[in-house]
């Protein structure tokens, strides 16, 4: 039986709604209808044409975090407290290296992969071009489910410390 993922065919399977055929929860318990979810951003603005960086030392728990320098050195930033199912995304558009430490509630990062887990409480980007994708686990960890390197794929370039 072939799948319905077309937005029409999403909404027509709303058994509980919630907005009439616009949003609404299927058989499931999950929530179908939207063309897409917003989510805030923090970090950036835009005036007249050009995009402007604003300068940012604590980053919120949830939502787009938008980081970096417009020179070539470096910034720190201070994650605040996960929230446990929530995603945490931060882009580094620049060329600047970006720290983030966790809360000074104690969370940390974990990052698992094929060459083993990793845990601690700073994550540091050694060049611009990358962005990260955390999921709240607890209220004192962080998973890093996702990473990419949107400049080159050369090595890897997110380091989890101490």
């Amino acid at each position: 039986m072939a799948q319905v993922t077309s937005l029409e065919g999403l909404r027509s399977q709303i058994l509980t709604s919630l907005y009439g055929r616009r949003l609404g929860l299927d058989q499931n318990g999950h929530l179908v209808g939207p063309l897409s979810f917003r989510v805030p951003t923090e970090g950036i603005a835009s005036s007249a044409g050009t995009t402007d960086y604003v300068a940012l030392t604590s980053l919120t728990a949830y939502g787009v975090s938008v980081v970096g320098s417009t020179s070539s050195g470096s910034a720190a930033y201070t994650l605040a407290s996960p929230i446990p199912g929530v995603v945490k995304y931060i882009v580094n558009p620049t060329t600047a290296t970006i720290t983030v430490a966790s809360t000074a509630g104690g969370a940390y990062f974990a990052l698992s992969s094929a060459g083993g887990t990793v845990s601690g409480t700073t994550i540091t980007t050694t060049r611009g071009g990358i962005g990260l994708q955390l999921l709240g686990m607890t209220t004192a960890a962080w998973a890093v489910i996702g990473t990419n390197d949107v400049i080159s794929s050369a090595s890897t370039r997110v380091t989890i410390s101490a």
